[in-house]
């Protein structure tokens, strides 16, 4: 049977785009990306978060990591965004697929880069996929977020998230406004973004 799915590089990175900067502008605030996800083919070698986030971020101008099980991954992003796969601690987008160890998890967050005080924008952001997102507290890990762009508090939680995540980001972003921003993107296509200037509060639940 023929995929008939089609991703548009125009108008689907244009939507994902617009909620990038609607999260980023109000953390936790939860966005659907589902439809855009939904169109990508069954074929590529990505997950479609991966996918659709890539194609809206990345350039020939701009390079990446990709943690992934597929061995096919890395070089088809490569070739579908003209951007270009490096180590870690040299990349400007973080994409995680799996479900890292906490060694990993230490080792990467040690390795990205953070910026510095007159250079803040040179730093990571790492775009992790989680099983589930929900603006309620439900299983895994509930947060309490306050800070710019939050009225008072927001609660977002996020199941297939490791703690080690949130304990590596309060320790490379203690020296404000160094520091890395976190994108959060479910299976069924939630995306909800952790910015650097967000204090968090968790919970497991």
């Amino acid at each position: 049977m023929t995929d008939t799915k089609s991703f548009h590089e125009v108008h689907d990175t244009r939507r994902v785009y617009r909620s990038l900067l609607d999260s980023m502008a109000r953390p936790g605030k939860l966005h659907d990306l589902s439809p855009q996800m939904n169109s990508i083919p069954n074929a590529i070698p990505l997950f479609s978060g991966t996918y659709a986030l890539g194609r809206t971020l990345l350039d020939a101008q701009t390079t990446f990591y990709l943690e992934t099980e597929n061995n096919e991954a890395a070089s088809y992003l490569e070739l579908r965004t003209g951007s270009r796969m490096l180590a870690a601690e040299r990349a400007d987008y973080l994409f995680i697929e799996t479900q890292p160890s906490v060694d990993l998890i230490r080792t990467l967050m040690q390795q990205i880069r953070i910026g510095t005080l007159l250079e803040p924008e040179k730093s990571a952001t790492l775009i992790i996929r989680v099983r589930a997102l929900s603006d309620s507290e439900t299983s895994g890990i509930t947060m309490t977020l306050s800070g710019p762009g939050i009225k008072k508090h927001r609660t977002l939680s996020a199941d297939g998230f490791n703690p080690e995540w949130l304990r590596m980001r309060a320790a490379r972003n203690m020296e404000y406004p160094t520091g890395c921003d976190f994108i959060l993107i479910s299976d069924n296509g939630q995306m909800a973004a952790l910015p650097r200037t967000t204090m968090i509060e968790s919970e497991a639940v």
